[in-house]
């Protein structure tokens, strides 16, 4: 896998909070047709709360629910460390399996 440790570790938190504040359990959510729907969707949500502050539209004006603090990162700080979208589908695959084991 491409990611580095402590970026997935940090996403795989990040993706484990963003379900549990939305009520979305990865186990019985909507996979679609790869099995990541649901998972690729957190991820954006993840991306969304870490990239934009309060003022953002999207959350100022209620469209979204802020999750996680504002930090600040770069929305595609994935893609800009070098991964591509297969490199990304791998980690969230892992993390679903990880969330849902037991």
């Amino acid at each position: 896998m491409k990611i580095t440790p402590a970026d997935f570790a940090q996403l795989k938190i990040d993706i484990a909070t963003a379900a549990k504040a939305l009520g979305v359990n990865i186990a019985t959510a909507d996979g679609g047709k790869t099995g990541l729907l649901t998972m690729h969707g957190l991820h954006t949500v993840v991306d969304r709360n870490r990239a934009y502050d309060d003022a953002h539209p999207g959350f100022a004006g209620g469209a979204w629910k802020r999750v996680l603090p504002f930090t600040g990162r770069n929305y595609c700080h994935l893609y800009n460390a070098g991964l591509n979208d297969s490199h990304i589908a791998t980690a969230l695959h892992r993390i679903k399996a990880e969330l849902t084991v037991g």
